[in-house]
């Protein structure tokens, strides 16, 4: 007799710490017998569904939570149960309504498993009020509708504004071309030195809308990615570039390049940008440029290497921004888009760029792209 005390002291314990772990609990626990009988209620299920413990132990679970449309399943799927030991709904997490005391319909996340005790069946309900997270993701799908619309009209007034300025300033690059051309009108050398800088000015201008036609477009008239030769878009920058190559004495040379899924236009535009600002950007020495690749686990990261005159490190972020330039136009030409033309061009394929330079030496630009599979 004494043991059989102490066993259901022992009991009365155990059930005593499994009632404070439930009650405990953030999620709703609710049991029901075969019958969908109300057998067990924790605490968070008081607060979820505003019924009391005591309110609702013997209550059918389909009369007490579950919405009207629903019972009728919830009914025939307990049936189904009895019958065939199966249920569609059970050991696995749905999303699904229900019902709250005050008659309010809300989301919630439910996992039915069902427990085995000798012939009978009982099932243990965890269930989770997702209001707040079904809120949460109806505004971040706003956000996301309402920005690729922003960017679609950004797009659209980017092509449109830079279409309709590239004809005035043809226009004006032209004519006045040919103003100081005419032998037939003396121009004096001030004036002649003033045409010359409207000229220069314009020209800037036209490579600076089709810069900005070129980033903008980078999304919106994207090719598919499809399995692309490196090798082949070096040789391609190679001969393109092989003028100024010449010209400076320059060399570029390259390891072994893999094959990778790309857009083909877009990946020969980055590498055209990163040598040929390897070339532009040289020292006193003849540019020596050296583009390479290794595999690093999931991704291929690539180097594009030289012996230019170096980037100061503090403007390692800033350089990719938008006509960020850090040098003077009668230093370097170009319209600061380039780099960022390139970050955008690596994000779009799911990869990243950075670089690592000494003022004086060189500088090494690193991006990622990933491997095929």
């Amino acid at each position: 007799m004494e043991e059989t005390g102490e066993t259901q002291d022992q009991l009365r314990q155990s059930e005593a710490r499994m009632r404070a772990i439930l009650d405990q609990a953030y999620n709703c626990f609710v049991a029901i017998d075969a019958d969908g009988v109300i057998t067990d209620w924790n605490r968070q299920a008081e607060i979820t569904f505003g019924w009391q413990r005591e309110e609702v132990i013997g209550k059918s679970l389909a009369d007490t939570i579950i919405p009207s449309n629903y019972r009728e399943a919830h009914n025939h799927g307990m049936a189904h149960f009895k019958a065939s030991g199966e249920g569609p709904v059970l050991n696995r997490r749905i999303e699904i309504e229900s019902l709250k005391r005050d008659g309010t319909i809300f989301p919630i996340e439910l996992g039915i498993f069902p427990v085995h005790a000798g012939s009978d069946y009982s099932f243990c309900a965890f269930i989770a009020d997702i209001t707040e997270r079904k809120a949460l993701l109806k505004q971040l799908e706003d956000q996301k509708a309402e920005l690729a619309r922003s960017n679609k009209e950004l797009q659209r007034f980017a092509y449109v504004a830079a279409h309709d300025l590239r004809e005035p300033l043809r226009t004006i690059v032209s004519y006045t071309g040919l103003l100081a051309a005419d032998k037939s009108i003396h121009f004096s050398e001030e004036a002649q030195e003033n045409m010359s800088f409207i000229v220069d000015a314009g020209k800037r201008m036209q490579q600076l809308i089709t810069d900005l036609l070129t980033y903008s477009r980078v999304d919106s008239t994207a090719r598919a990615l499809v399995v692309t030769s490196c090798v082949t878009i070096f040789d391609h920058i190679v001969a393109e570039l092989q003028a100024t190559v010449e010209e400076t004495g320059g060399s570029i040379t390259r390891g072994e390049l893999p094959e990778v899924m790309a857009d083909p236009s877009q990946l020969s535009q980055l590498f055209l940008n990163l040598v040929g600002n390897a070339l532009k950007f040289k020292g006193e020495s003849p540019p020596k440029i050296a583009v390479s690749a290794e595999r690093r686990d999931a991704d291929w990261l690539f180097s594009v290497k030289d012996n230019g005159i170096g980037i100061d490190m503090k403007f390692a972020e800033r350089i990719f921004q938008m006509f960020q330039r850090l040098h003077g136009m009668s230093e370097y030409s170009g319209t600061g888009i380039g780099l960022a033309l390139c970050q955008k061009i690596v994000e779009r394929h799911g990869g990243t760029i950075w670089l690592n330079s000494t003022i004086g030496e060189g500088t090494e630009f690193f991006f990622t792209l990933p491997a095929i599979k």
